[in-house]
């Protein structure tokens, strides 16, 4: 069940980083190669299938900042046209108490099939993660770094290091 979700959320998580690059942006042979091999393995993997309804929640610290609002948004847009998810979003507020509160009240209420945390520390929602753990409940992280935790399932998170060179 989590590789179903983990898939879609690298896929959204990735729609929300700007204009397309690679592959997709380029022209000539190795696009026109790309695109044939796609197609051709799209019809290899057979008919499309119907995934299945998955409980997600979405942690964010402060969903008004810019970044945590696009990725709830698009989360949320896309998961529940392409896939019929509703995510539940979890807001901090600013407060990690306050995320924890509301974090803690999803995986009690149930159920719950994952929780995807962006970018939120995890030494500010340790009761959140051994909940999760104690209720079998993946946390995967996205978004942004954060220090490793064994709590997490998955990190998929941005290389700040390249990202600072291509800034600079």
């Amino acid at each position: 069940m989590l590789v179903l979700f983990m898939l879609p959320i690298i896929g959204l998580g990735a729609a929300g980083c700007g204009k397309v690059k690679g592959v997709e942006a380029q022209d000539g042979a190795t696009a026109d190669r790309a695109e044939r091999e796609g197609k051709q393995a799209a019809a290899d993997a057979g008919p499309p299938i119907k995934l299945p309804p998955v409980n997600v929640a979405l942690l964010t610290m402060n969903g008004k900042d810019e970044s945590s609002n696009r990725l709830k948004t698009q989360i949320t847009e896309i998961s529940k046209k392409e896939l019929g998810w509703a995510p539940q979003p979890c807001d901090g507020k600013g407060s990690p108490k306050q995320l924890e509160t509301c974090a803690t009240g999803i995986i009690d209420a149930g159920p719950l099939d994952v929780i995807v945390s962006n970018g939120v520390d995890p030494k500010l929602i340790p009761r959140t993660l051994k909940k999760a753990k104690f209720k079998n409940v993946p946390v995967i992280n996205i978004g942004a770094s954060v220090p490793p935790s064994p709590l997490f399932s998955a990190d998929f998170a941005p290389d700040d290091e390249a990202q600072a060179k291509k800034i600079d």
